[in-house]
């Protein structure tokens, strides 16, 4: 079949208008970019050859500001980078928001951070939590829930039928009454005597990198910011279900009545037991449900079934003032749950832990790291979700407006890890 020149000419037109609109969309609409780097991690799996694929809006911050906790990419000087690294170039010259002048036309590399501090703000981190302004920064409840890191599962529990405890792991209180099943079931019979489980191991910062790396173990810091999660089902008795969170000496409890019509949950806070909050209205279990309780930026919330049921926000100035909270690394932590009165069966149990920010790999000088940063116009703060091995702002100071590309949206290769990005 022959192709008159009118067809041919038709489909180069077509071909021609197809890759306008490509580059049209690439440089003002969406970009593909590669995660290299272990920096974003967990939320981002970094890797040279097969890191994740995200897509890029370029022009979202053209119809609304930046917004904390955005994950950005922007670009930065290639001399700047290697000036902290302590690789040049001669002549640079320093200012205290950390941004470098030079000599010479700057090439720039991409990077991608999570923003954590605004033009006009001051920011500080202090002892694994972010402070802007004096006060402890919570993050919302969709970024909290992106950035949890993995501490255990129920997995620890799926042994063999003669092997029913793992003593490295967990503990049983009232051991008589408590039951760990090779199945990962825990069976708490507190309608004997008060049982419970608590999880043993102090809880540490460290990341599981793909890059491979291992930090040493002196490196670590213990973290007290924590969410517990379990299926559970009442199966008698009048009592109460109590979880326990712990970050040095501060301790979150939850109790819900179990078998009392009219009583309602409440929150309790520190070890003197004083009564925080109380959930509206009570709760009747029937069936399974499943409960989160977390206690993460002085902030104590307990879901059942994905429904907040109490929220407490701590603002005690010793947890959520720069000025008061202790800078003393948290040393103890600790996870526990168990009944008083009633039986119930649990399953699915686990642990996460929130994003500990540290002083940041220690080359040069450390921006915001426990002393204040005042951010000028059109500065931002940026930090990599895998704190101890991310190199931003904490060592490389602030990042102009002019600096940003957009915010990453989608993670759309591999195709297991397909999502948006909170």
């Amino acid at each position: 079949m022959k192709i008159s020149r009118r067809v041919i000419r038709e489909y180069a037109e077509s071909l021609a208008v197809a890759f306008v609109l490509a580059m049209v969309i690439r440089h003002f609409v969406v970009e593909a970019f590669r995660i290299p780097t272990s920096s974003m991690e967990p939320t981002l799996i970094g890797n040279q050859s097969h890191g994740d694929r995200i897509l890029v809006n370029k022009f979202q911050y053209d119809l609304h500001p930046p917004q904390a906790w955005d994950v950005v990419v922007f670009k930065i000087e290639k001399a700047r980078i290697n000036h902290y690294k302590g690789q040049g170039p001669r002549g640079a010259v320093r200012a205290a928001n950390g941004t470098v002048t030079y000599p010479g036309s700057p090439e720039h590399d991409n990077y991608v951070k999570r923003l954590v501090g605004l033009p006009g703000q001051t920011i500080q981190v202090i002892d694994g939590d972010v402070f802007i302004n004096g006060t402890i920064k919570r993050k919302p409840e969709r970024v909290e829930a992106s950035m949890l890191v993995p501490v255990t599962s129920d997995e620890y529990l799926k042994r063999s039928k003669t092997t029913f405890f793992d003593k490295d792991n967990w503990s049983k209180q009232g051991a008589d009454a408590v039951s760990l099943e090779w199945d990962g079931s825990i069976t708490l019979a507190g309608s004997k005597r008060q049982c419970g489980a608590r999880y043993l191991p102090e809880i540490k910062d460290d990341i599981k990198s793909t890059s491979g790396g291992k930090r040493d173990e002196k490196t670590l810091n213990t973290v007290g910011d924590l969410r517990l999660a379990f299926r559970f089902t009442h199966t008698g008795g009048t009592g109460n279900l109590t979880c326990e969170l712990r970050n040095d000496a501060t301790r979150y409890t939850f109790a819900l009545p179990l078998g009392k019509p009219g009583e309602v949950a409440e929150i309790l806070y520190n070890s003197k037991g004083v009564k925080l909050l109380k959930q509206p209205k009570p709760f009747v279990p029937t069936g399974e449900h499943l409960i989160e309780f977390s206690a993460i930026d002085a902030r104590a919330t307990i879901r059942i079934d994905g429904e907040a049921l109490a929220v407490f926000e701590n603002t005690d100035p010793k947890q959520s003032s720069a000025k008061h909270v202790s800078r003393m690394p948290t040393h103890r932590s600790s996870v526990k749950f168990g009944v008083t009165g009633c039986d119930v069966l649990a399953r699915d149990v686990r642990v996460w832990r929130d994003i500990y920010y540290t002083g940041g790999p220690r080359r040069g000088p450390r921006f915001a790291v426990g002393r204040k940063l005042k951010l000028g116009e059109g500065e931002y703060f940026m930090m990599g979700d895998n704190s101890p091995s991310s190199f931003d702002s904490r060592s490389w100071g602030v990042v102009e407006e002019s600096s940003l590309i957009g915010s990453a949206f989608f993670v759309f290769w591999p195709l297991p890890r397909w999502r948006f990005i909170n």
